[in-house]
């Protein structure tokens, strides 16, 4: 069945709803767009009803973000130069979290900064050549910390806190950075 594409306006809050065949309806900010994925056949006035709490908050901070990154300092290293750094920083991370990471990659990635899989294997999104060396080393020790603590609990943001004194704001430079780098060409 084809999907259907409907535009609309929540608040003041544009949003895009996309009709799919999937069971349960999402609701996601991709780069500062309001997506919401619903079954065929389900209305979006309640999911936006149920969800309004969340959308403003989100919203909002992503409205923050957007004023932050206009500021925000550039770097411009090659794909080799990242690498190597993004080594160096996983070896660092490997000797202070004592684990060991059996591979790393560094390529396009449409929707987050990095990723670590079960098997041990750390990506970096090739966009992160742009990011300061301790936003950089930030994002390698949260995605080796990942190897630790699978999961986004209180144990895996106290261990990142062990290495990192904000790490919350880490986290919002991080997400900044997102819309500063995302779809520029420098």
């Amino acid at each position: 069945m084809v999907q259907r594409v409907k535009r609309g306006n929540f608040k003041g809050i544009p949003y895009t709803v996309i009709h799919r065949p999937v069971k349960y309806a999402r609701l996601e900010f991709l780069t500062g767009e309001l997506r919401i994925i619903l079954p065929y056949g389900m209305g979006v006035r309640e999911i936006l009803t149920r969800k309004e709490r969340w959308i403003r908050k989100k919203y909002q901070m992503i409205q923050n973000s957007l004023v932050e990154a206009e500021n925000l300092p550039i770097e411009n290293r090659s794909h080799r130069e990242l690498k190597e750094l993004v080594i160096q920083y996983i070896q660092e991370a490997e000797r202070s979290l004592g684990v060991k990471v059996r591979k790393v990659q560094i390529r396009k990635m449409r929707t987050k900064w990095g990723s670590c899989s079960s098997r041990g294997t750390v990506t970096i999104n090739s966009l992160a050549k742009y990011l300061p060396d301790r936003v950089l080393r930030y994002l390698v020790f949260h995605e080796v910390n990942h190897l630790k603590f699978w999961r986004h609990d209180r144990f895996f943001w106290n261990s990142l806190k062990r290495f990192f004194e904000n790490v919350e704001k880490m986290e919002d430079v991080l997400f900044s950075y997102w819309f500063r780098i995302r779809g520029k060409s420098f």
